[in-house]
């Protein structure tokens, strides 16, 4: 996720995709951005991590 990626509509649509395929999601915040994370992300309770490869895996290995 970006400074501004709540705003980028391409971003809902796929988050819809992805979930109407029942993939999982995990957001990954990109270094040095502080921007919100997209209305679907809280809306859907789904897991937003930092650019660190301990917690993307912990995210992943909840899906194996």
């Amino acid at each position: 996720m970006r400074n501004d990626s709540h705003n980028i509509k391409w971003i809902d649509y796929e988050m819809n995709v992805a979930t109407s395929k029942q993939l999982p999601i995990i957001g990954v915040r990109i270094p040095n951005t502080y921007g919100s994370e997209s209305l679907l992300f809280k809306k859907r309770n789904l897991p937003l991590v930092n650019w660190n490869v301990d917690e993307i895996k912990k995210e992943i290995d909840k899906y194996i």
